[in-house]
């Protein structure tokens, strides 16, 4: 894998043939990204997620088959309980992880249609079969089935998990 790498890097090189200034410019922003680096906060990743490269390394390691719903990252700013804010050039979204006896573990989301950035996502995690319509609910006795006082919005969305490769 690392020489592939190396060859696709001369091959940018050669495309984009980069100014020494820029090339240091790279360097700097490259070493920057490693320093800021510690056992608590991996910087790599996050340039991953950006690049679009995490969610392509998801995607071909989780081919849905047989209508399967659709896998995604959790992306760069994912906390357990995290409190709600905006997540920084992302779509709306909500998270799921699934998993069932027999079946593969799937992490997923669900991107609330029309949201801002839903065609620009920063982690370029959005599939268009992950785009449901949230409809507002105004109605006491519908959020009261819900165990909810107030307005909200419903969506539905089916999750169908692939059957483990073992089976």
């Amino acid at each position: 894998m690392l020489s592939s790498l190396v060859r696709h890097l001369h091959a940018f090189v050669r495309e984009t043939e980069p100014t020494i200034a820029e090339w240091e410019r790279a360097i700097e922003f490259l070493t920057a990204t490693g320093q800021k680096c510690d056992d608590e906060r991996q910087e790599f990743i996050l340039l991953s997620d950006v690049l679009g490269i995490s969610m392509l390394v998801e995607t071909i390691n989780n081919r849905k088959t047989g209508g399967a719903t659709e896998s995604t990252v959790l992306g760069p700013f994912h906390m357990t309980e995290t409190p709600p804010r905006e997540h920084p050039y992302r779509p709306a979204h909500i998270h799921f992880i699934v998993t069932a006896p027999g079946h593969r573990a799937l992490t997923t989301h669900i991107f609330v249609a029309g949201s801002p950035y839903i065609e620009s996502d920063a982690v370029f995690a959005v599939k268009k079969s992950l785009i449901k319509e949230f409809t507002p609910v105004d109605d006491p006795a519908e959020a009261a089935r819900y165990g909810l006082t107030g307005s909200f919005c419903l969506a539905n969305s089916d999750i169908i998990l692939q059957p483990s490769a073992e089976d």
